[in-house]
């Protein structure tokens, strides 16, 4: 079983932790201002070097490229009580997502950064827990769009994206997806199979879910790859988001030395 330390040396990582930063400057006090975390960068170790998304583009580079952060935490991934590296989580596919993504050469999604502002701003409205969840679905797809049309078929990426789609698209799909707060679908699933009085509101909420599925495959074809249908949209994922996830650990603070 993994412990919480106190401080992580270069020796105690492991592949496919993730680095959470608190940046200096006014980039990153901005993304901490709207993201309203602890962080405003993410990185992910592959064994021997971070993949990142920096100003420069989307890079694989030594883990002292970090040095400059106010701080850096580590953070373990643990699912269905495994750690990565356990018996039957083998770290390889995820670390081979990561490396791949690190040599693409693709570009810092800089312009996405405006767009991501306004969308986390739309998360703190007061709303029962179901219609936030379903508000939060449908606005980080419909920013997934305008995302895809602004990028004209590129694919710049953002931190916290990198460490996500690294989970995200190990094989087999949806193994060692990291579960983002708010936007699984768990509570509206469990509504459709619930027993509770089936009143007039909880018909609404079931019968505007199950049109947003159909509409959302009605799309898919269109603008998304076949068969996809992720729980959390990568490009609307943030630092917060990687922070309050219940899939990863807080192991301790990251020294340089």
């Amino acid at each position: 079983m993994e412990k919480t330390k106190e401080y992580i040396r270069f020796k105690d990582l492991k592949k496919g932790d993730i680095l959470l930063c608190r940046g200096d400057g006014l980039l990153s006090d901005l993304i901490e201002l709207f993201d309203e975390g602890t962080y405003s960068h993410a990185a992910i170790f592959d064994g021997e070097q971070v993949v990142q998304a920096t100003l420069h583009g989307v890079v694989r580079e030594s883990i002292d490229s970090l040095k400059d952060e106010v701080f850096v935490d580590i953070y373990r991934f643990k699912k269905d009580n495994h750690f990565l590296g356990d018996q039957g989580w083998s770290s390889l596919p995820v670390i081979e997502e990561a490396d791949k993504i690190g040599k693409e050469g693709l570009k810092y999604a800089t312009d996405h950064l405006f767009l991501l502002a306004i969308l986390v701003l739309t998360r703190d409205i007061t709303l029962p827990e179901v219609e936030k969840k379903i508000l939060r679905v449908i606005l980080d797809h419909a920013t997934e769009l305008l995302f895809k049309i602004m990028d004209d078929g590129k694919k710049p990426m953002v931190c916290s994206e990198v460490v996500y789609r690294s989970f995200n698209q190990a094989v087999p799909k949806g193994k060692y997806t990291l579960e983002i707060e708010g936007v699984l679908f768990d509570t509206l699933k469990a509504m459709e199979n619930s027993k509770i009085r089936k009143d007039a509101l909880f018909d609404s909420k079931r019968k505007f879910y199950e049109a947003w599925k159909k509409s959302r495959a009605d799309v898919q074809s269109l603008f998304y790859d076949k068969g996809s249908f992720d729980p959390a949209v990568a490009a609307c994922v943030t630092p917060h988001d990687l922070e309050t996830s219940k899939t990863l650990v807080k192991i301790g603070r990251y020294v340089f030395s």
